[in-house]
């Protein structure tokens, strides 16, 4: 099958539109991530040492009621 070259040139600039928005995307995203990787090296967070005194919790043994 033919393409109209007019119509193959509407394609390919619109692909092309599309990779530098994706591209743009993935920027901003990589530029988000980088700023939560510094941040997040500032100290433990509430959440994270709740989950740790959680976790540590469970592996307490404990007692056994007497039959």
């Amino acid at each position: 099958m033919t393409m109209h070259p007019y119509l193959g040139g509407l394609i390919s600039r619109e692909r092309q539109r599309e990779t530098i928005a994706r591209a743009d995307r993935q920027r901003l995203l990589r530029g988000l991530a980088r700023t939560a990787r510094r941040t997040a090296g500032t100290g433990p967070r509430p959440r994270r040492a709740g989950r740790a005194a959680l976790w540590l919790a469970r592996l307490r043994p404990r007692p056994r009621p007497a039959r």
